[in-house]
């Protein structure tokens, strides 16, 4: 079943706002879509902010070892594109924060998908997803289609 991912931040042992911002904007996408919303923890011991996102996603998928537990590239890498090559999502949101910066892009190499970075909106279309980015200091917005499963959006 196709889906809507937002994968979650968190730092010391506290959830991200930024990740509730991308489960609300996700939430609204998969109802356009008719899709699941899922969240995507990785961490150690994240054992309560797993269960604060099953109150904001149909379902949460954690993955859990001490080499999760802060922010590490490689290791985050690794576990994500396992991950996402098996669930076959729609979307992929990841923040486009300093976190994302450092992740999204190779994994959309990694994943040979689609990705968009600053996106500021969505819209589920017949052709597929049509992301909205600011362009030139945000004096234009630009609507890019795109058509690859799954669709990196850097929120």
């Amino acid at each position: 079943m196709s889906r809507v991912m937002v994968l979650a931040e968190h730092r010391q042992d506290e959830l991200r706002d930024v990740t509730f911002e991308m489960l609300a904007a996700g939430r609204k996408l998969a109802q356009e879509m008719g899709q699941d919303l899922e969240a995507v923890l990785l961490g150690d011991g994240c054992d309560e902010m797993a269960k604060e996102l099953t109150r904001q996603a149909q379902r949460v998928l954690y993955a859990n070892h001490p080499a999760l537990r802060e922010f590490n590239y490689e290791a985050y890498q690794r576990v994500l594109v396992k991950m996402l090559k098996e669930q076959q999502p729609s979307v992929v949101m990841i923040a486009h924060s300093g976190f994302g910066t450092d992740l999204a892009p190779s994994l959309a190499i990694e994943l040979n998908a689609g990705l968009v970075s600053d996106a500021t909106g969505f819209a589920w279309t017949a052709d597929g997803l049509v992301v909205s980015r600011g362009m030139y200091g945000s004096k234009l917005n630009a609507d890019r289609l795109i058509g690859s499963s799954p669709a990196i959006v850097m929120v």
